[in-house]
């Protein structure tokens, strides 16, 4: 974000890992709550949907949705790949057309 200093975390040979991605229980439900937001606002509105839009319907700061995502295009794998997670059933098997389980 233009202006916006980001923390970073030394990794074990000395290099950055980027920014830091906040952590814990509080982390965790505002994380969700962000992308559960953007997956209907991006359903809604398109990718064009403004993140500040997104911070809104999830009840967070914009600086608190970049602090966890960094961008947009950052933001929107996290929010297909939970809309993938949710469409998978339970037991992470489906039964192919023949009646046959296959892994996904």
């Amino acid at each position: 974000m233009p202006g916006q200093a980001a923390s970073t975390a030394a990794r074990a040979d000395g290099g950055e890992q980027g920014p830091r991605v906040p952590t814990g229980e509080r982390a965790a439900r505002k994380r969700l709550a962000i992308i559960r937001a953007a997956r209907t606002a991006f359903a809604r509105d398109g990718f064009t949907v403004g993140m500040d839009t997104i911070a809104a319907e999830a009840g967070v700061s914009k600086v608190t949705v970049y602090n966890h995502f960094g961008s947009k295009e950052t933001l929107f794998p996290a929010v297909i790949g939970d809309a993938l997670e949710e469409a998978r059933p339970a037991s992470g098997r489906r039964r192919v057309p023949d009646g046959s389980p296959c892994s996904l």
